[in-house]
């Protein structure tokens, strides 16, 4: 995403629209260059840009989502709760999961507009919704009601004692790569 660990840009400038723009720049420069990437994999809030984006990525055979919200408009609320000042000064600083990041105005105006139900039911495509049931940021229902309206082929993998970044256990990022990689062998 832009504006996060290395990429470049300011994610204070960031919206769900540009995110998906990003993704599907980043497909372009993939296909032109080596080859079309045939997963889309998105974790938190790239789950849902990911389930946004693939309308538009032909190769994508399967996604998957990973501690993903199947609500934006609650995450949108929830922000607001912690900065308010970003509807008064345009945006505001952040900290979530010991990270402070400059939130502003747009990305909130299309997180309370967007609607991740309509992205899945229109999907067309395989989905495999992993979900730590103990993630403090995006309850489990939220996987479980992604999962629910989704069409079928479609999986559920319930991460135990996973968080919602995967950090806290170093083995669970492996194991759920292991897993993603098992499950898109069959749609590849």
């Amino acid at each position: 995403m832009t504006g996060s660990s290395e990429s470049e840009g300011s994610f204070e400038q960031t919206s769900l629209s540009s995110q998906v723009e990003d993704l599907k720049a980043a497909s372009t420069f993939l296909e032109r260059e080596y080859s079309p990437p045939k997963i889309a994999i998105g974790i938190s809030l790239g789950g849902a840009i990911a389930l946004q984006s693939v309308r538009d990525l032909p190769a994508v055979k399967a996604v998957v989502t990973i501690n993903s919200p199947s609500d934006t408009r609650r995450l949108a609320n929830f922000l607001s709760q912690l900065a308010p000042e970003i509807d008064f000064d345009g945006s505001a600083d952040v900290t979530l999961l010991g990270k402070t990041t400059t939130i502003g105005r747009l990305l909130l105006e299309e997180l309370e507009s967007h609607n991740v139900g309509e992205s899945v039911r229109r999907l067309q495509r395989p989905l495999l919704v992993c979900q730590a049931p103990d993630d403090e940021v995006v309850p489990v229902a939220d996987g479980h009601h992604v999962f629910e309206i989704a069409q079928h082929p479609k999986s559920f993998l319930s991460i135990a004692d996973g968080d919602h970044l995967l950090l806290k256990d170093r083995s669970l990022p492996s194991y759920v790569a292991d897993i993603i990689a098992t499950w898109t062998s069959r749609f590849l």
